[in-house]
Order: structure tokens, then sequence, then C-alpha cells
């Protein structure tokens, strides 16, 4: 969900959000191996536990900035669809999510991806709110945060639908997804951010029901991070069929 040569370009300008780098750091900091880190460290932290410090402060601005969120006029909310700064906290929260469910505190992950869901859910077209006119982007940035934002939803949806087939209530359905592209080809991604061959237009990739997108040529393929989202929906589908019985099968066909 993160374009490697935007986000560096953000991060030497200073406008990445220091939430989303707690969130990094806190996922990464059990790979480190840099002395200097490792010295800052009880010598009995458990490899796991490294990034500990890192999520505990995201945590606690994340919830902040949450509860500030809250108490926003209609404008401030309208002013923040689309953008960077939405786009990267919603990042933030989905990293927190996996953090948190990876270390055994569940509860706390859900928490965040629901958060996220309710910031980045779909509108009544089924599609998401694309970068507002007023950040005077050029076509290809506008493309490039448009596939962050579509990445980002879709790492969501893998999260809601993983946590689904362990029980929990999916919290995005069918219904809300399908104006939604799936992610594009990892090699035109690496290379080129999210282009598209209409541009701002509304053609689109194909989303989880394949053929329906209408972008031609390498840049309206499906990337890998697609076809796992469509196996992955496809099998929870069918496991949720297969768990029905008999009579609750005869009462949800009729």
């Amino acid at each position: 969900m993160l374009h490697a040569p935007t986000f560096n370009y953000r991060l030497f300008l200073g406008r990445t959000s220091p939430l989303l780098l707690d969130a990094i750091y806190a996922l990464s900091a059990h790979l480190s191996t840099n002395p200097t880190f490792l010295a800052t460290l009880p010598s009995n932290t458990p490899q796991w536990a490294r990034g500990e410090i890192f999520a505990d402060r995201a945590q606690h601005s994340a919830k902040h900035l949450l509860e500030i969120r809250a108490t926003w006029p209609e404008e401030s909310r309208r002013q923040d669809r689309g953008t960077w700064e939405e786009t990267e906290f919603v990042q933030a929260l989905y990293l927190l999510s996996v953090y948190y469910v990876s270390v055994r505190q569940s509860t706390l992950g859900l928490y965040f991806l629901d958060k996220g869901i309710e910031i980045l859910r779909p509108n009544s077209t089924a599609s998401l709110t694309p970068p507002p006119t007023h950040l005077g982007l050029s076509t290809i940035d506008y493309l490039t945060l448009l596939e962050c934002r579509n990445r980002t939803f879709w790492m969501l949806v893998l999260h809601d639908l993983c946590a689904a087939a362990n029980g929990r209530p999916r919290r995005l359905m069918d219904h809300e997804l399908y104006n939604v592209p799936l992610p594009g080809d990892e090699n035109q991604w690496d290379r080129w951010g999210g282009g598209g061959s209409s541009g701002r237009e509304g053609s689109k990739r194909d989303c989880l029901a394949p053929g329906t997108g209408n972008w031609l040529g390498e840049e309206g393929l499906i990337g890998e991070f697609g076809h796992v989202l469509r196996v992955v929906r496809n099998a929870l589908r069918v496991d949720m069929i297969a768990r029905l019985t008999p009579s609750s099968w005869c009462s949800a066909t009729s």
C-alpha cells in the first residue's frame, strides 16, 4: 500500500505522518540488528517485543487523533477526505491493527482495524472518495494517491476477511466494494505508481468480479495482491456455505 518512491520523497520533504512512521517502526523493529538501537533495550527483551515502545507511542497518538477527529465539523471532514493525511492515518491504523493482532492483543488490533474501515469506508456508489481538486495534484500524483488509497482499502478488506474466517462478522460487505479497483500489477506499481490509461476518467481495473474492468494494456493488469483477495474472498464464501446445516440452507435459498 506504500509506493516506495513517493513515500521516500514525502519522507525527505518531512511530510510523512509521524504516526505512520511509528507504526512502521513497531512492525519492523524485531528485524533490526542495529547495535545502537538494540543497546537502548533491556538485554532480556524478546525479539518480538522490540517494537513495543514505538507501538505504545503510536497507539496513544492514534487514539488522541481519533478523539480530535470525532469533534470535527462536517467542513473539516470534507477537507480531509481523499488527502494524503487521511490516507496515511488509515495506513497507520492498519499497521497498528496488524501489530497488535500479531502480539496477541486482538481486541486492540481489531479496534484499530474498525477505525480504519470507518474512515475509508466506500460511499453510496461503492467507490472511494478520490483525491480532491483543491490539492492541485498533477495527473501522476493524483493517480498515485488514488492507487495508494485503493491498496490501503484492500489491505483493510483482506484483514477483515481473515478476521471473518475466525468467526468475526464482516465489517465490509461485497456490495460496498464493487467499484473499487483491485491493486494493479506490482512491476507497474514499482515503476510508475498509479498510472492508468484513462487518467482521471471513470475507467477502472477489474474488481472482485473478473472481467469488470476496462483499462487496457499493462497498467490494467491485476497484481498478485488482487488475485489473493479474490481467492481469500471466494474461499471464505465457500467455507460459510459449507457450514450451513441442511435446514438453514433451505431457509437461506428460499
